[in-house]
């Protein structure tokens, strides 16, 4: 997506123990200064990072394989997850509803390289966007 000349490619969302990248967006610090456009920011990042995280729990529910170590060929895993997260898809439009107990998310980190574009410009772009 082009926001206002800067290129912005699919982002992780997180919460601020992790660092700023061009891949990873994360709140603001808060240190009382915030602008309303910085704390509008933070506001819909920590929403679409709480409708991610449930949406990975009740992934993880569903598929109980997910909620614990995957004991197969690493080369093998993606295609787990992504089949799991396919099937758990076409349950939701099948409307195959199940209570999921709460489960935590795992928050382990991928290394992406970095790209050009700096972090601060991304999430930059992103506020003016939003705001």
């Amino acid at each position: 997506m082009d926001l206002n000349g800067t290129q912005i490619r699919p982002l992780i969302l997180g919460d601020s123990a992790y660092p700023l990248k061009s891949w990873l967006m994360r709140p603001f610090q808060d240190n009382g200064a915030l602008t309303p456009a910085q704390r509008h920011f933070n506001k819909e990042l920590n929403q679409g990072r709480i409708v991610v995280e449930h949406g990975f729990g009740q992934t993880k529910g569903r598929w109980r394989c997910l909620d614990k170590r995957i004991d197969e060929d690493t080369r093998r895993i993606p295609h787990t997850i992504i089949a799991c997260c396919v099937l758990h898809n076409i349950c939701i439009l099948l409307h195959d509803d199940f209570d999921v107990p709460r489960l935590s998310v795992c928050r382990e980190q991928q290394n992406v390289g970095e790209d050009e574009v700096g972090p601060q410009d991304i999430r930059q772009a992103i506020v003016d966007y939003l705001f």
